[in-house]
């Protein structure tokens, strides 16, 4: 069920509120029981972070096709999203839906979205390479050199049809 309403969902998200509604105690066993039946019946891609201050792998789960979200799920009032746990084609849906006015910066508007107070740098540039994917390039820059190292892209999912990833 929490699949079907937070999709995309990353796996830490999908754990943490699976065993919230079940009433049962959060741990490795429910997890690996949790992930286990997601992975058997929904999609999942799983995303690189891909940026030099922040590495590391986040896996999705996926009501519909994976790969594709047209809406942004806002956090609750006094809530806050982390970046690297939303997919990145929702961060895509932010930057469609954001409308920076004068002298605004779509990306501090991105991180107020999510209910971020404060951003770091690699926040700030997992953002704009969001802004700048979804068409939206031509914002402020989001630091020296830009977003990425050389050599490095923006963060892509992997797309695991048959919902086997991990």
């Amino acid at each position: 069920r929490a699949v079907q309403e937070l999709s995309p969902v990353c796996a830490r998200e999908l754990c943490a509120r699976a065993a919230e509604l079940s009433g049962l105690r959060k741990g490795w066993d429910l997890e690996r029981r949790i992930l286990d039946a997601a992975r058997a019946s929904f999609a999942a891609t799983v995303e690189q972070a891909g940026h030099r201050y922040r590495r590391g792998e986040t896996e999705f789960f996926w009501e519909g096709e994976p790969g594709v979200c047209r809406r942004f799920r806002r956090p609750g009032p006094g809530e806050a999203r982390d970046a690297f746990e939303v997919a990145f084609p929702e961060l895509e849906a932010l930057a469609s839906q954001t409308v920076p006015g004068p002298g605004e910066e779509p990306v501090r508007l991105m991180g107020a979205a999510l209910g971020l107070a404060r951003m770091g740098l690699a926040v700030g540039d997992r953002l704009k390479s969001a802004w700048d994917s979804a068409g939206r390039a031509g914002g402020p820059p989001a630091g020296k050199g830009g977003p990425y190292p050389e050599g490095d892209g923006p963060p892509r999912a992997e797309v695991d049809p048959g919902g086997t990833a991990g």
